[in-house]
């Protein structure tokens, strides 16, 4: 699986699961004082609606909290940082998506038990996948891939 791979399947989950479209300007609104890899890049895209799909956790929006905890992403990430480990030396380009693994399991690691919300923006080309702690009001972390 290579990082393209990895964000056509986190799109395909979303869409599986039935994630709620979100709104850009809450987003910006919510979170554009929080500084996270990819920042920029994602806003600017948010900001020119330069985006196919904007979406969030369908059970926030039908329950008002987020149903996966720091937890249960910590845990997927860090296997997802592994795999990728072992594939660094005949793949250099995943050198930056490893590094955004390890940062995001890291920082979710630190608040298990806190639920976590997941916005996942794809666009042309890319996708992004935005973890937040709404109780922190912060952004946990963010990977950006090109798409495939």
């Amino acid at each position: 699986m290579t990082h393209t791979t990895s964000a056509a399947a986190l799109a395909a989950r979303s869409q599986k699961l039935g994630d709620a479209v979100a709104d850009p300007e809450m987003f910006m609104a919510d979170y554009g004082a929080c500084e996270f890899p990819h920042r920029d890049e994602l806003f600017e895209v948010l900001r020119t609606r330069r985006f196919r799909e904007f979406t969030t956790d369908a059970g926030l929006v039908a329950t008002g909290q987020p149903q996966m905890t720091c937890r249960r992403y910590a845990r997927t990430y860090k296997i997802r940082a592994g795999s990728l480990l072992r594939r660094l030396e005949s793949s250099p380009e995943l050198a930056g998506l490893h590094a955004d693994f390890v940062r995001l399991h890291t920082t979710l690691e630190a608040t298990p038990d806190e639920p976590c919300q997941l916005f996942l923006c794809v666009t042309e080309n890319r996708t992004y996948a935005v973890f937040c702690r709404p109780k922190f009001h912060n952004v946990a972390g963010c990977w950006s891939a090109p798409k495939a």
